[in-house]
């Protein structure tokens, strides 16, 4: 169980410290990596896609219970059928 726990506590790291770096590094505009290829810094505001982009604010919420609720059902079951 501890590896599952370690690999999760690595992924959040490396995805807030990519997140730093877009935000420290994409200020300026986009960045080109290859002819093919740029990385442009864009925040959206909705679900996926821009999905609900419009609505007041209560979709942060829906999206942060139904986020809860689903990690918690994870780690339950992951602690019930790990035989670490």
């Amino acid at each position: 169980m501890f590896k599952f726990w370690l690999i999760a506590v690595i992924v959040a790291i490396a995805d807030q410290l990519s997140k730093l770096a877009a935000v420290k590094y994409l200020v300026r505009g986009s960045v080109e990596l290859a002819p093919f290829l740029n990385l442009s810094l864009v925040f959206n505001t909705g679900a996926a896609f821009g999905f609900l982009s419009d609505a007041s604010g209560w979709q942060n919420l829906l999206f942060v219970g139904i986020a809860i609720v689903v990690s918690l059902f994870i780690i339950a079951m992951a602690s019930t059928t790990c035989k670490c």
